[in-house]
């Protein structure tokens, strides 16, 4: 697992290219993506907004 911005060019380039393919994981990965910034930054209290944003996905 890498942050963004560590990330090789052609990662990036297969990275741009999934929402064109899959909407749903698109999704996900925003969703990864916060949880991950949650973790990193301990904003707890951001969680059940977090949880609640999934459940609605």
């Amino acid at each position: 697992m890498h942050g963004p911005d560590t990330l090789a060019e052609y990662e990036v380039q297969q990275l741009k290219a999934v929402p064109d393919a899959c909407p749903e994981l698109e999704q996900a990965h925003e969703l990864v993506r916060t949880f991950a910034r949650i973790l990193a930054h301990r904003t707890g209290p951001d969680l059940p907004d977090w949880i609640s944003t999934t459940r609605d996905a």
